[in-house]
């Protein structure tokens, strides 16, 4: 046996020393450089491109088999730039010679030094490789190979080595240029089932979009084909890039994660991912299954803002007036799981913060690749509004109360799909204001809206801006009715979106206060439907008596059409314009009824084309700010030439005043004014000019008490008189006066039919006692006669 043995000893001594004679041999007698026309040729034949080889080719064969050639050009293809497609100063590749004997590839360090790689595609879409690639065989059936020509059952590669390489690419069909230089690529031994370090970098410079700057790559990489396993672990990826297409112009990131597969198992991990770019830093992790097919997938994902000042340059114009303190410290976290088997995905306690804005929520989507549909709980902590503001740069109202916008909170449950948003249990808080109920959108390109929401108790006032020097209260500029409200907010949308919308929906207030006015259980309820609008019924209860209102609004033909009909019925209307105007004008029961009509959205086409009819009627009240008698009094005492009498109150009391008016292109008439009282019979006509804002009416007085007007002196001698009251000029400031003229001319006129009157009783007093003796002295002749 041990003879044997140093029988095959010595064969296999024998053998490598031939071997090694051989190798000697051949590099002594054979030189590669005398095949340069050979190798030239067959290339030329098989793909009609010029291969020029300018340097040695050096060959070695033991102990590794390997080869070395140096400036390589390969021509391009025709029709293209003349310059080469592809040339490399120095190539390299050595493979073990002995481990081939045992089925094993050892191969050395691949260098690849100087590569220049041109590709680009002419304006008829052919690249310049296309002709290197033979056309398609006709499939055959596969024939068993023979055991002897299998793979080498292992393989090893010492590692690649590219170095000062350039690659260019242009697109004549979309006009892209694109280059990567200074491209280096190197790595450790390369054997299946271990890992190796690998390293990039490269230069990079783009027109569309217009884009420079490098990118470097470090990691380690494992590839297990047999077991179907790859990893990228202790993955960096930093980018330097500049273009005008990114936010803020540039990008300089960090990526830094690592990355296992099983494709047998159909896993995959991200344990740990971290992204710093923008001024924000994004962690998290992620791990998946089945994702060869339908793949599930939850992990984490928290991000922050690291730098609030790079943050707000990146964003530009679209971050303007948002002060760096409102975005420290700035982030986000949640969880979350995506079944595409399913096709579902959640997401639980999200968590947002910003400034001093803290949003929690949680989510379900459904139908994630079809049609997706999601549905979830938000809640806002509570929060000051204006501090938000001021972060965010947006200018905070002045607002009549100081301690408005200080305390906001909202919840609410809310479902969303493709053409569809909802939102239920909604409970929004402003101030001392809560808003809840529901609303929902749907078909967006012609929304369709439902809602039904109530307010407990707003007061609009405080939100209006304080009052101007010398001014009472702070006025609200708009309509003092819900159905007005209604009128001047749809008024101010688009028309064509007007158009388009379905509504049906209440809105319901417990407590209001707008333009000064209290009222209580306010009610309206909106339908639209193909561009005509209507609130009815609209309802409140306000000073002792109730509003109905029916508001339609006509937005159907070019030129929109409002029409209202309005009743405030049993109103102290002395409390209501004393809130509304500032003063009591008019005091007394109130019921007032109109329906009017107007053409337009602008308020002056409003005014100007205004027209309809209505009526009111005072009960048991005055009109303040002029006292008819009073006004009598002194026109009196100046035709007499009497001293002026005391001043009195400047109220007119009546028991009942009523009238009607008519309403036509905004000039409002009045032909039919009723006041009564125990000292005055008033009647009244005149007009009001809207788009002028002018007034014009004649009061007629006429004096038919005994007793003493309003505190004042009686006031006999007028009695039965008729005294005409001229009220004209500006809504702001009108002029009263009593007519003296007509009043003199009156007077007289009754002075004359006194005297007449007078006269004609003494005539007929006179022609009587005529009478009367002329029928005695006939009496006398006649028995003389006799």
């Amino acid at each position: 046996m041990r003879r044997l043995f140093k029988i095959l000893a010595w064969l296999i001594a024998t053998v490598l020393l031939l071997l090694v004679v051989a190798a000697v041999a051949v590099t002594l007698f054979f030189d590669p450089n005398d095949y340069r026309d050979t190798i030239t040729g067959v290339v030329k034949k098989q793909t009609g491109r010029d291969l020029t080889i300018g340097g040695d080719i050096d060959l070695s064969l033991f102990p590794w088999l390997g080869v070395e050639i140096n400036q390589v050009q390969l021509s391009n293809a025709s029709g293209f730039e003349p310059e080469a497609m592809a040339r490399v100063e120095e190539a390299q590749l050595r493979v073990a010679l002995l481990p081939l004997l045992r089925q094993e590839v050892q191969v050395d360090t691949v260098v690849l030094d100087g590569l220049r790689l041109h590709l680009a595609r002419n304006a008829e879409g052919v690249t310049n490789w296309d002709d290197l690639i033979p056309e398609a065989a006709p499939k055959r059936e596969p024939k068993p190979e023979p055991r002897d020509r299998d793979l080498p059952v292992a393989l090893a590669v010492g590692g690649l080595a590219i170095r000062d390489a350039e690659v260019t690419w242009s697109d004549a069909t979309t006009g892209l240029q694109a280059a990567a230089h200074e491209l280096s690529l190197t790595s450790g031994a390369l054997e299946l089932g271990e890992p190796f370090p690998l390293s990039f970098e490269t230069r990079i410079e783009a027109n569309q979009p217009q884009l420079s700057g490098r990118i470097a790559l470090d990691a380690k990489v494992m590839v297990n084909l047999d077991a179907q396993q790859y990893v990228l672990d202790d993955l960096v990826l930093t980018t330097d890039l500049a273009s005008p297409e990114l936010p803020g112009g540039r990008l300089d990131a960090e990526l830094a994660t690592s990355l296992s597969a099983d494709l047998k198992a159909g896993t995959a991990t991200i344990p740990e991912i971290r992204l710093t770019a923008l001024g924000t830093r994004l962690e998290g992790s992620v791990q998946a299954s089945s994702i060869l097919a339908q793949p599930d997938a939850n992990g984490r994902i928290t991000l922050e803002v690291t730098d609030a000042e790079q943050l707000l340059a990146v964003l530009g114009e679209a971050a303007a007036g948002i002060r760096p303190a409102a975005l420290k410290g700035a982030g986000l976290q949640t969880q979350f799981a995506v079944s595409l088997g399913n096709g579902t995905a959640t997401i639980d306690e999200l968590k947002a913060t910003i400034a001093d804005l803290a949003l929690s929520a949680q989510a379900k989507v459904t139908e994630l690749l079809a049609a997706p549909k999601v549905e979830g709980h938000a809640e806002l902590a509570p929060f000051v509004p204006r501090d938000i503001m001021q972060a965010f740069g947006v200018p905070v109202p002045e607002a009549a109360d100081p301690s408005a916008l200080t305390k906001a909170a909202l919840a609410t449950d809310f479902s969303a799909g493709t053409d569809a948003v909802a939102v239920r249990n909604l409970k929004a808080q402003l101030d001392d204001t809560t808003l809840t109920g529901e609303a929902a959108v749907s078909r967006f390109a012609a929304p369709t809206i439902r809602f039904d929401l109530l307010v407990d108790a707003i007061d609009i006032d405080r939100y209006l801006p304080p009052p101007q020097e010398g001014e009472a209260k702070p006025r609200a500029k708009g309509p003092g009715t819900p159905g007005g409200a209604a009128a001047q907010g749809a008024a101010e949308l688009p028309l064509d979106t007007l158009r388009s919308l379905d509504i049906l929906g209440t809105a319901r207030i417990g407590k209001l206060k707008a333009a000064n006015l209290q009222s209580t259980d306010v009610h309206a309820t909106v339908k639209a439907n193909n561009g005509l609008f209507r609130v009815n019924p609209a309802g409140a209860q306000l000073y002792g008596g109730t509003y109905a209102g029916n508001l339609t609004f006509d937005v159907r033909k070019e030129v929109p059409r409002i029409a209202m009909d309005e009743r405030l019925s049993g109103v102290q209307s002395g409390p209501l314009l004393a809130d509304l105007m500032g003063e009591p004008y008019v005091t007394g029961t109130a019921n007032l009824s109109a329906k009017l009509s107007a053409r337009g959205l602008e308020v002056d086409r409003i005014k100007r084309t205004l027209s309809g009819e209505g009526g009111f009627q005072f009960a048991n009240g005055a009109v303040n700010g002029i006292n008819v008698a009073a006004l009598i009094r002194a026109a009196m005492a100046k035709i007499k030439g009497q001293p002026a009498p005391a001043e009195e109150p400047a109220a007119t009391d009546f028991a009942e005043l009523k009238g009607t008016f008519t309403a036509k292109n905004g000039v409002v008439r009045n032909g039919d004014l009723s006041a009564k009282s125990p000292l005055l019979r008033i009647e009244g006509e005149g007009t009001a000019n809207l788009p002028e804002e002018s007034l014009d009416y004649l009061v007629r007085t006429a004096i038919v008490g005994t007793l003493e007007g309003q505190g004042g002196q009686e006031i006999q001698e007028l009695r039965n008189l008729t005294i005409p009251v001229r009220i004209q000029g500006p809504f702001a400031d009108p002029k009263i006066s009593v007519e003296l003229d007509k009043v003199l001319e009156a007077r007289a006129k009754q002075a004359l039919d006194r005297e007449k009157r007078k006269a004609k009783k003494q005539l007929e007093e006179e022609k009587q006692q005529l009478e009367q003796k002329l029928e005695e002295q006939l009496k006398d002749k006649l028995k003389l006669l006799r």
